[in-house]
């Protein structure tokens, strides 16, 4: 990370959605940043001025049927109908770390349990910036985490969280029960199916799983090439009848194990809602009482993850 020894107050929100190869074992809420701008953010981000904001109005017409409206009939305009709107919605919530270093800690730069090796290739040369950036690494891992599992709860008052809903939380339209079956290719053309029959438009899928159900996933869908001397194959695509192009997948562990997620990530957003004249996601400093910098590193944050239905999931998978 691209931290530096700064004592001020300073943005770092797009170190907090950077694809960052320290941390490589997640890549949900990197991927809904849709990549870092030139000015330092999130391509994707969205950003709202209150806590709660709305994902999708859901509303339906019927199924469909052939209109039996005769001349006469047409002479008289029928009985409105109105098509109901639904509001579904989904919160911001706060991630807040204390960094706190003395000076004699940050005038000691590398030292380890009072031994400072000047060998080290990993050794680190300014502790408040190492501080600051491991923060910032255990904020997207919480964000990545929520993001993914979060159960929903708004603040009804001061010592009330808001809790921010994650996707595979959300989805319950495309969702399908596995009952504790190895995962298949059924199940997946199941979910698959159900959510092309919500009306889902599935135009940038993506499928997330841990490391278990990744190798399953190669075992399903592998052809391997006969070779005398080497062997093995490691999918990272697919493609899935009633969905268009290959489908990636993609490795996360805060996708438990016993399930799989399937995500349109075009409509995957990461929120934000700035600290007016801070930013979503910063350090700044606060008073440390004593010999030595103190801060905090602070971000209001969310997901707006679109109409549930166009998202799929298979829960209660075997595991082994």
């Amino acid at each position: 990370m691209a931290i530096t020894d700064s004592y001020s107050s300073v943005n770092y929100l797009g170190e907090v959605f950077a694809v960052d190869a320290d941390i490589n074992n997640i890549r949900f809420i990197s991927d809904a940043g849709g990549g870092i701008s030139e000015a330092g953010v999130p391509n994707n981000l969205r950003l709202v001025d209150n806590f709660s904001f709305a994902v999708a109005q859901p509303w339906a017409v019927t199924a469909g049927s052939q209109p039996d409206i005769d001349e006469t009939d047409a002479l008289t305009a029928p009985t409105a109908s109105t098509i109901a709107r639904a509001q579904d919605s989904n919160v911001c919530q706060i991630y807040q770390y204390t960094v706190h270093v003395s000076y004699k800690k940050m005038s000691t730069p590398g030292e380890l349990s009072g031994v400072t090796s000047n060998k080290s290739e990993n050794q680190v040369m300014g502790e408040l910036a190492f501080q600051i950036g491991g923060q910032l690494q255990q904020m997207k891992t919480d964000l990545n985490y929520t993001s993914i599992n979060g159960t929903y709860q708004a603040s009804s008052a001061a010592n009330v969280s808001d809790l921010s809903r994650g996707l595979l939380t959300a989805v319950s339209t495309c969702a399908v029960a596995a009952s504790s079956a190895n995962l298949s290719v059924d199940l997946i053309n199941e979910m698959v199916k159900k959510m092309w029959d919500a009306g889902a438009p599935m135009s940038n899928m993506a499928i997330y799983c841990g490391s278990f159900h990744y190798q399953e996933l190669t075992n399903l869908y592998s052809v391997a090439e006969r070779d005398t001397f080497r062997g093995g194959t490691n999918i990272k695509e697919i493609v899935i009848p009633l969905t268009e192009g290959f489908i990636p997948i993609r490795l996360d562990y805060h996708v438990p194990v016993g399930s799989l997620l399937m995500a349109d990530m075009a409509y995957v957003q990461p929120v934000g809602c700035a600290v007016p004249d801070k930013g979503v996601a910063f350090f700044e400093e606060l008073d440390s009482g004593g010999a030595g910098i103190k801060g905090q590193v602070y971000g209001q944050l969310g997901l707006d993850y679109g109409p549930e239905e166009f998202h799929g999931k298979i829960t209660g998978l075997a595991t082994s």
